[in-house]
């Protein structure tokens, strides 16, 4: 059975006003549902905005829960770290193993970058909102309603972010924190990082072991790139070739451009020189300072000692390239020279920060209700 309009309504005066329908569903879903929330979530982010900024100083416990190598304490202070008092034992490039007491310094301090960005994005959240609350529903597009609110998910979602996954720019060996902020200065050979991660403050301790094998141990000096990094950049460009023949092709190259820079014909000494000095691996300068610090050295290798690295079986050499390539890092050292290493240990240390979970779960909840309209928007303005 069916029934007709009378007086009869065209197909066009149909669809019309199933548009106009739509969109007085959307004004009102706007007006009424969303507008008047967004006070309370403009709230919720200042809250959140001044727990980061907060001048509260937070005082942490610090301890390595598998061993004894690592106590102490950290105190956190808004974006920063303030203070920092850490014993290490059982750490042989420390004082031989023995107790080593590592101290910020009272004028120094470390900025966890991670929550700079997220207050950064908290911030341009709350423009973001104060714009969609000015804006007026009957004289702007809905689009533009729509708009406002993916863009307010996006920064929302960005802040959030930042609690709960470490950014990799702000992390070993990208990055070091400067030695001189520590009592005694932070031994090259030790490597120390604080993030956050799932809203709680992290430190990372890291062992270094300095390569001294040739050729993993080269450091273009034109570019500042390793031996080991111009192989990962080869590999992930050629997946054909075998691990040991581009291995292999790169020492020579090496070789002969050491020949061809000593050789009589190869031009005057200083074009040698420089030939060279792009080959070079660190100098050693300011190593002998401080024993467990990482002292580079280079010695050119025989023309003997290079062939007989060609005749080791084929596993072996796959076995030790492939050592050489996973685990060493090319790493910046106090005095900005760089060296390749390789990390001998390294473990996290969880210090719980209440204010932390306290922001992230208020960003998830603010995250969570613009997701809800922002679909809820979607479904009406399909129709």
């Amino acid at each position: 059975m069916s029934s007709l309009f009378y007086p009869p309504v065209s197909q066009v005066e149909v669809i019309k006003e199933n548009k106009q329908l739509c969109q007085r569903e959307v004004k009102w879903f706007i007006n009424t549902i969303i507008k008047p929330e967004l006070p309370s979530l403009r709230e919720t982010l200042l809250q959140c905005h001044d727990l980061l900024c907060s001048d509260e100083k937070i005082t942490l416990p610090l301890s390595s829960y598998q061993s004894e190598m690592i106590k102490g304490t950290i105190t956190r202070q808004n974006f920063k770290v303030i203070n920092l008092n850490l014993n290490l034992k059982n750490i042989k490039s420390l004082n031989g193993g023995k107790k080593f007491n590592i101290r910020l310094n009272p004028v120094d301090s470390i900025v966890i970058k991670q929550l700079v960005d997220c207050d950064e994005f908290i911030l341009k959240s709350i423009k973001v909102l104060d714009c969609l609350v000015a804006q007026d529903v009957g004289e702007n597009p809905f689009s533009d309603i729509m708009d406002s609110l993916h863009n307010l998910l996006i920064s929302i979602s960005a802040s959030l972010n930042y609690l709960k996954v470490p950014n990799a720019q702000y992390l070993f060996p990208r990055y070091r924190i400067i030695a001189s902020k520590f009592q005694p200065p932070m031994p090259e050979s030790i490597a120390l990082d604080f993030f956050i991660n799932d809203d709680d403050l992290f430190m990372e301790f890291h062992e270094l072991h300095q390569i001294r094998t040739w050729p993993w141990s080269i450091i273009n000096q034109k570019t500042g790139r390793s031996f080991v990094d111009e192989l990962k950049s080869i590999i992930s460009k050629d997946r054909r070739r075998s691990i040991n023949t581009i291995v292999d092709e790169e020492k020579d190259n090496i070789i002969s451009s050491l020949v061809s820079a000593s050789s009589p014909s190869s031009g005057s000494s200083s074009a040698s020189s420089q030939s060279l000095s792009a080959f070079s691996s660190m100098s050693s300068s300011g190593g002998a300072a401080n024993s467990s610090s990482i002292s580079p050295s280079y010695s050119e290798p025989s023309f003997t000692s290079a062939l007989s690295s060609f005749f080791k079986t084929s596993q072996q050499k796959r076995q030790t390239n492939l050592k050489f390539l996973e685990h060493c890092v090319t790493y910046e050292l106090n005095n900005h020279d760089k060296c390749v290493v390789m990390v001998k240990k390294n473990f996290e240390i969880n210090a719980g920060d209440p204010l932390l979970l306290s922001i992230s779960s208020k960003l998830g909840s603010v995250e969570n209700n613009i997701m809800k309209f922002y679909k809820n928007l979607v479904i009406l303005m399909e129709q």
